[in-house]
């Protein structure tokens, strides 16, 4: 799998008409760590992978080039985000979308 993650992320920005400094600010981050994970300097942790993913309603394996496709096949009932996070053999799904909600099912 390729990193494709600085290209999905300056995609997205873009399309929603956000500059590097909006979106950071949104996501209380400077600018400069934002530029760099486009410019493939570095990448965002995985706390800051599931908000991106939240905020731009799209899955982590779009984000990441694990795939293609943006959006989750099965959307939940109030079509939000969901995602699953799996450690310490336990599953935890967060659910938030584009109102800013979220919540986390265990």
């Amino acid at each position: 799998m390729q990193n494709k993650i600085g290209e999905r992320l300056k995609k997205l920005r873009s399309d929603s008409g956000l500059s590097q400094a909006k979106l950071g600010a949104i996501l209380g981050i400077p600018q400069q760590t934002y530029d760099k994970w486009e410019q493939y300097k570095s990448q965002p942790d995985a706390d800051m992978l599931i908000r991106l993913s939240l905020y731009f309603d799209v899955t982590l394996d779009y984000l990441i080039g694990a795939t293609n496709n943006m959006y989750h096949n099965e959307h939940n009932e109030h079509n939000d985000t969901v995602a699953t996070v799996n450690g310490n053999n336990n599953n935890f799904g967060i659910i938030g979308g584009k109102n800013n909600r979220v919540s986390i099912k265990k």
